[in-house]
């Protein structure tokens, strides 16, 4: 028997839905500031080529690795003599890149250390540090000064390098030495997307070195700088895109013999276990809050909230936590908030969340396994036909297709987790059998729950039972061993379908040749018996073979049975 899914459009949109994403702006990059190390490149960096001029002009520089940069990944970068670098074009513009109305190709823009009217002394250095696909790729620009310095300006010397890190798009400036012997000298500083809205820049207000992250739509200006009152010390470090890895923190519960539960009656013990794997390299304190949330309540209080805190060592760190719950009335969800470093050993909250629910004594959850809605154990055409008519009941009440939504903790990294064939704990509808009709466990009952049947056909919660010739109707697409078997000469052979379909029954020898059409056509719902003559065939063993499509739902179906002609 052999059924297969037609469901893969409907399957392409979830995933479509699940999968798209909006670029992000380089205005909304996290940002750190710290004062850390400078190291020159000395004899280890290599000098891009020699200019005729370093007067506004640029190196088209072919990336060692690739970069990713303002959603886009990047194998070209512009290094410019006024102090940036600028992805998808090249450009000699004067001081303000960070405000300049010049617009950048998609997924382009520039990273700015000092953005001004600026000349080299020698050539921009180059180098790569680690081991793919953990690269760092470090740009230098040394003994920087301003344009057609004379006097004093002779003895300005800036230094700085731009950091660009290979896996996690992390981007760095990192100041060296900061000499302004003459009048002091601004320049912008910061990042820029493709448009002048878009960007993420120090505020030039204040001596303090704060750092101000400016919001998309709001016209730039040329307020981000190393202002005359401020010049960088040694070591000081901007850094863009600091992150934790996916998946570094985890909770599970259980009980007080250790068994995870998919839901906990209160008042009672439990215990959270959980897991902190990151940085490995790092011992700390990590402060750990669990949030309980009642399923339903729009206000987004936790109703209960405890806090403790966790000694990380270094690698990896699972512990757990025992509680006493008395929680009023309702359903509950948990989540956990760990306040873990990020990898540029700030702290930051990652949340993690669990599909346990939490509910009172005498409470029933339904078992809800996906396309299963009339909730017997395995998944058939009858399925489909209890969600036809449960919607069309629905008419006649609307309340009915709306309901509590099931709650996975495994759906926000898999969209498909609600279609899987595991048994989830849902909160009761409204109705008696809602929670088992909303086969995708989002709140609402429409035609898209049919794909969970279409993915499940079939499956059983348990064993199925053999099909008795009892048992054999027009609620599912089937064919019925031929009658009598053995025969002489002729066999009736009888077969069902559910709905409209198209079918085709054939015999064939046991070499493969076919012998007989006894269906080639549409035929309507219902069960159905076909005629086999054998009168001009020679005694020994044949095979029907059916396939079967209906036109409704686009299932379909085939089957063999092998028969025995004896003379």
């Amino acid at each position: 028997m052999r059924y297969i899914r037609s469901f893969f459009a409907a399957l392409a949109l979830l995933l479509f839905a699940a999968s798209g994403s909006v670029q992000a702006q380089v205005s909304a990059l996290p940002f750190q500031q710290f004062l850390g190390t400078y190291t020159p490149l000395g004899a280890g960096g290599t000098s891009l080529p020699t200019l005729a001029s370093y007067d506004d002009a640029f190196w088209t520089f072919t990336l060692p690795f690739p970069v990713t940069f303002n959603g886009a990944t990047h194998t070209i970068m512009y290094v410019g003599t006024n102090g940036y670098v600028t992805f998808g074009v090249g450009t000699t513009t004067l001081g303000g890149i960070i405000s300049s109305t010049l617009n950048f190709n998609a997924g382009g823009g520039a990273v700015a250390a000092f953005s001004a009217d600026m000349h080299g002394r020698q050539p921009v250095k180059w180098a790569v540090s680690g081991i793919a696909p953990n690269r760092v790729l470090t740009v230098e620009y040394e003994n920087w000064t301003r344009f057609s310095a004379t006097g004093t300006g002779l003895n300005d010397f800036f230094n700085w390098q731009f950091k660009f890190y290979e896996t996690s798009g992390m981007i760095e400036i990192v100041y060296g030495d900061w000499i302004q012997a003459s009048t002091p000298y601004t320049g912008q500083v910061g990042v820029r997307g493709q448009l002048n809205t878009d960007f993420n820049n120090r505020s030039v207000s204040s001596t303090a070195n704060t750092w101000l992250t400016s919001t998309a739509g709001t016209t730039n200006t040329a307020s981000c700088e190393i202002s005359s009152t401020f010049a960088p010390p040694r070591g000081l470090t901007y850094r863009w895109g600091c992150f934790v890895p996916k998946g570094v923190v985890d909770i599970s519960l259980s009980d007080a013999n250790g068994v995870p539960q998919a839901y906990f009656y209160t008042p009672g013990s439990i215990t959270v276990n959980y897991t902190v794997a990151y940085p490995l390299d790092q011992a700390y304190n990590v402060p750990i809050t669990l949030n309980f949330y009642r399923v339903g309540d729009a206000s987004g209080i936790p109703t209960y909230t405890e806090s403790f805190v966790a000694q990380k060592p270094l690698g990896v760190l699972n512990g757990s936590h025992t509680m006493n719950l008395t929680l009023p009335t309702g359903y509950y969800n948990v989540e956990a908030v760990f306040s873990v470093y990020n990898n540029c050993l700030f702290y930051e909250g990652v949340t993690a969340k669990s599909s346990t629910l939490f509910i009172l004594p005498g409470t029933t959850l339904c078992e809800v396994w996906p396309g299963d809605t009339d909730n017997n154990g395995l998944v058939s055409y009858a399925d489909r036909a209890a969600l036809n008519k449960y919607i069309y009941d629905a008419n006649l009440s609307p309340l009915w297709l709306q309901g509590p939504a099931r709650y996975l903790a495994a759906a926000e990294n898999n969209p498909l987790a609600y279609l899987e064939w595991t048994p989830q704990a849902s909160i009761p509808w409204n109705t008696p059998d809602g929670c088992y009709k909303d086969t995708d466990g989002n709140g609402v009952i429409n035609n898209f729950d049919y794909i969970a049947i279409k993915l499940n056909w079939q499956r059983a919660k348990g064993s199925v039972p053999a099909k008795q010739p009892a048992t054999f109707s027009a609620l599912t697409f089937d064919m019925d061993q031929n009658y009598p078997n053995p025969f002489n000469p002729t066999t009736s052979i009888r077969f069902a379908v559910p709905e409209r379909s198209q079918v085709r029954l054939v015999v064939t020898d046991m070499l493969g040749r076919e012998i007989a059409t006894l269906v080639n056509d549409a035929v309507d719902a219902g069960v159905h018996t076909a005629q086999f003559d054998a009168g001009q065939l020679p005694s020994g063993n044949y095979i029907a073979t059916v396939s079967m499509a209906g036109f409704e739902s686009g299932l379909t179906f085939s089957k063999t049975v092998k028969m025995a002609l004896n003379k």
